[in-house]
């Protein structure tokens, strides 16, 4: 079976200030490069335009309009969109494992999560992987690996983890590569 990627275009209206280090282009890149794959039949690219959810989306017009959480971590007024963007092909991909439709499943998305915990933090608003497990514990799965390679420690997850009552979560563990 080939790889699963998942992706939503929309991640763009989650765009703050202009020199900040977590930009859309950072995503772009990554889907420009994947095409080739994709065409290559070494992966499935999919991609997920939420209908209704965002208005005139081909209109870049009001991306700039941002504020700040905290010191670095920014919203747009589609940012909790891009979040249930997220978590929509988060569970798909959960779906498309379980089903046994692919063995390999990866969601590309902004904005990333791993430094948020109960609050947005460090440039994430809501923690994907967390996400993640909360989604497949609920589908029985009881054993959930958490690899976080990134040059900042995964504090939010670490904090999720760490914190979780109840034998559903004994089988979670998480390591960082920082």
């Amino acid at each position: 079976m080939i790889p699963y990627v998942y992706y939503t275009p929309y991640h763009v209206y989650h765009s703050g200030p202009r020199m900040h280090p977590e930009q859309p282009r950072r995503i772009m890149a990554i889907v420009d490069r994947l095409e080739n794959h994709q065409k290559n039949g070494l992966i499935a690219l999919h991609e997920y335009k939420p209908t209704g959810l965002i208005t005139g989306a081909d209109d870049l017009t009001d991306i700039d309009y941002w504020t700040l959480k905290d010191g670095d971590t920014y919203k747009t007024r589609h940012t909790d969109t891009i979040v249930e963007a997220t978590q929509y092909m988060i569970q798909t991909a959960i779906d498309h494992l379980l089903d046994a439709e692919t063995s390999c499943a990866f969601v590309l998305c902004r904005p990333p999560g791993h430094h948020a915990a109960a609050d947005p933090s460090g440039f994430c608003i809501s923690n994907n992987i967390w996400f993640a497990a909360e989604t497949l514990l609920k589908h029985r799965v009881r054993r959930i690996a958490m690899y976080d390679w990134d040059v900042h420690h995964g504090d939010g997850t670490e904090t999720l983890v760490q914190g979780a009552k109840g034998p559903q979560y004994g089988g979670i563990r998480f390591v960082s590569t920082h």
